[in-house]
């Protein structure tokens, strides 16, 4: 197609962004509009479906976590569920470390977090976004609890585009799961050369 490169972005974008990059004014206040509508749900979906021009790999608005500071594109990294519902509120300190532990070494993905308990505090300190359902213990519904979690996960993984949802087994992510994330490392799909 005419007027894209090879990761599917249009050509007037790219000159577009290369403009607004090129001047510290201009990209200073680009940087404050993306952190103003990150917490918008509804303008990043927005955002997100417009900006998804077909081939290459889906810009996806949200944020990435204090472990991605200074990242070239962060934007285009795998989207990743951890599915912590169920992890007892002392069981999630150690988690968030693991979790930004590999998330620091790989440089590779964007955590979103499902927890049944509030800790917005503690995820919010390193940055990345979070969903609430409600705790088991607490649930009071004829629909079971385990579906409840397993339909929010699927809304989740349309809402984020998710790559991937990697499991949490006895308060750590599960090893496969682990393993997933490790190999996200060298994943830079629009650093590709075409074949």
């Amino acid at each position: 197609m005419a007027g894209r490169r090879t990761d599917g972005m249009p050509g007037w974008l790219v000159a577009a962004a290369r403009t607004v990059r090129s001047s510290g004014r201009l990209s200073a206040a680009s940087h404050r509009a993306v952190e103003g509508i990150q917490g918008n749900r509804a303008v990043v979906g927005v955002a997100t479906r417009v900006l998804r021009q077909g081939g290459g790999v889906p810009v996806i608005l949200l944020k990435s976590g204090s472990g991605l500071a200074g990242v070239e594109h962060p934007e285009r990294l795998p989207v990743v569920i951890v599915d912590a519902a169920g992890v007892p509120v002392e069981g999630i300190a150690a988690l968030l470390a693991q979790v930004a532990e590999l998330q620091e070494q790989t440089q590779g993905f964007r955590p979103v977090l499902l927890l049944s308990v509030p800790a917005f505090a503690e995820v919010r300190a390193y940055g990345w976004p979070v969903e609430l359902v409600v705790n088991e213990a607490d649930w009071d519904f004829e629909q079971d609890w385990a579906d409840h979690v397993t339909l929010r996960l699927a809304m989740m993984q349309t809402r984020y585009q998710a790559w991937a949802t990697v499991a949490v087994v006895d308060g750590e992510l599960a090893a496969g799961g682990v393993r997933l994330l490790r190999s996200l490392e060298f994943y830079r799909p629009w650093e590709a050369s075409p074949t």
